[in-house]
Order: structure tokens, then sequence, then C-alpha cells
């Protein structure tokens, strides 16, 4: 039988991620702003006992509790932000709450709306800047988590062509366009989150006249694209873990991920790199069946924030070098 949590117990809980918050914010802030940024994680799950996650954004944070039997009849996650809020001195309308399931059934519920403010706000990453909303959505409009995949990208990319598939609010595409590319090629089946992603172009002062904003299916774009002979140099395929939207296929990454691989490797051109990537935590390659050369390179690419917690997998793919003669 699951214990459930005490009114004490709960104080408790607030008042030992409050000192654990607090010392990270003030050494990560100081590390963070010479890099040019100001949003990053400051606490995950690093005590068992407090199943969530925090991050600062700007002087705002999110707090995330997993949801679990013992806190669901008490307000754990509101007592605990009261105690972090008053430990680093914000008001309570600059923290924001979260539930969050471990093992989402449906990947549509993650982008489910949960609030209707509208309000955004601007957080700076390595130089640039992007639009974040705390409020309305379980995720922010950010995955803080690719900080250090989308940097490897920028430096990559000059001169050479970009796709961006499932791409969200547009991240990736802001450092390739940041980096030079000549073209970004930026694809969502959300026309809130391609709107999202121009946003963030302007935010950069970067022209979207190169630069494509596709609302599509991804895989009938794969298609599409391939039937037009169209290829890229670089392609980031970061795909949601599952998918049962009526309007878009139905995917499931543990499943479909070879698949979805071979498809979009068909778009690569004879030099190029894919990036794949996926946070499902129990996730396990097939890539057997790939025709393509890969690497796993996860390791580089988990940014100080999220040390020790294997957040994501990431893959680069290539075309096999033939050694005829």
């Amino acid at each position: 039988m699951s214990q459930f949590y005490s009114h004490d117990d709960t104080v408790k809980h607030g008042e030992m991620l409050a000192n654990r918050v607090k010392k990270n914010l003030k050494h990560r802030r100081k590390f963070f702003k010479r890099q040019g940024t100001n949003s990053f994680r400051l606490y995950d799950w690093d005590i068992p006992e407090i199943r969530a996650v925090v991050d600062w954004y700007d002087g705002a944070l999110v707090v995330g509790e997993y949801v679990r039997d013992q806190t669901k009849d008490i307000p754990w996650l509101e007592t605990v932000s009261e105690i972090l809020a008053e430990a680093l001195e914000l008001p309570l309308d600059k923290v924001y709450l979260k539930r969050r399931q471990t093992r989402p059934s449906v990947w549509g519920k993650r982008y489910e709306r949960l609030d209707k403010s509208d309000s955004y706000q601007e957080v700076q990453e390595q130089g640039l800047k992007f639009s974040v909303n705390l409020s309305d959505y379980l995720d922010t409009g950010l995955f803080m988590d690719h900080r250090q995949t989308r940097a490897m990208l920028r430096e990559q990319v000059k001169g050479k062509r970009v796709l961006n598939l499932f791409a969200y609010t547009g991240s990736f595409s802001v450092y390739a366009a940041d980096g030079g590319a000549s073209e970004v090629c930026t694809v969502d089946l959300s026309s809130k989150y391609i709107d999202w992603s121009k946003d963030n172009f302007a935010l950069n002062q970067l022209d979207l006249e190169p630069h494509q904003f596709v609302v599509a299916d991804v895989l009938t774009f794969i298609d599409e694209a391939y039937q037009d002979g169209q290829q890229w140099d670089y392609i980031v395929l970061d795909p949601p873990s599952f998918s049962t939207r009526k309007e878009s296929f139905e995917f499931d990454i543990l499943r479909d991920h070879p698949d979805l691989i071979k498809r979009t490797m068909k778009l690569l051109a004879p030099e190029g790199t894919l990036y794949f990537s996926t946070n499902h935590q129990r996730f396990q390659e097939h890539f057997n069946s790939i025709d393509a050369d890969y690497q796993e390179i996860t390791k580089d690419t988990i940014p100080l924030d999220y040390q020790g917690r294997e957040v994501h997998r990431c893959f680069t793919f290539k075309h096999r070098v033939s050694h005829d003669s």
C-alpha cells in the first residue's frame, strides 16, 4: 500500500527542495550567463522522495510534479511551490505549476492546453532569443535539454540546406539560420507552432525570405519531397514518442522508428547528416534494417544542467560510403 504524505512531510520536502534549488541557481546562473543563457534546469528528481523538476526561465520558475498516489489527495505541488517562491523571493505569479506523467499513454495529451493566458516572455539561449509560454501548455516552447545539440548543428551548417521535421517552435531552425544555413525548411503539423517558429526568427532579426515554413503531416511531406527530388544536407528528426491524432498518422516510436528513419534518409544529400533523437525513456534502437552508418552522440548532447539524467537519446546517420573500385 502506498504511504500517503502528510502536511509535515510536504513542508519538509519543500524545504529540502528549496535548499537544493537555491544553491543550484546561485552557481548555474553565473555559469550560463557567460554563455548568453538565462533559462536552465535547476532540479530533476535528485532526491528520491521529491519527484519533481524545476526549471528557471529568467526570473520565473516552472515546477513540475511527477504525479503519484502519495500526493493525489493533498496540495503537495502547491505547498512545495510556495516554499520555493519564498526561498527565492519570487512572487507566486512567477511560479508555474505542472503535473507530469512518467509514462504518458497518449502523445497528444502532452500538447493539450492547460490555460488560455496567451502570455509569452522572451528568454535567451546561447546568444539567441526565444519566446516561451510558461502557463498554457505542459511544455513551454523550448526543449532546453537539446541546447548542446542545437549548438552542434549551428557550427556545421554554414552554406548548407537544413530540414527540421516535427519542428515544434523552430528552435533548431533558428540555430541553423543563425549558423548561416543557405536554406532552412521548418515542418510541423500545427499552424500555431509554425507561426511561433516565425516569431522566433523575428526575435533574432533573421530574414524569413530564404527559408520555408510548412504546415504539413510529416510523413506526407517526406513522401512528396522525395517524389519532387528534394534533398537536404542536414536533417533534424525529433519525433514524438506517440501520436494518435486523428488528422495525423498513428505513430509509436518503439515500433516505427526504423521505417521513419529509412524514409527520411531518402531526403538526405549524399554527404549529409541526419540527427535523430527521442526522449522516450524506454527506447531501444533497432537500426539493423537501415542501410546507413550511425553513431550515438547522446553523451555529447546532454547539457550541464541535465547531467546524470539521460533525458534523450541522440544519433547521427550518414549514407554508407561505397569502397568499390
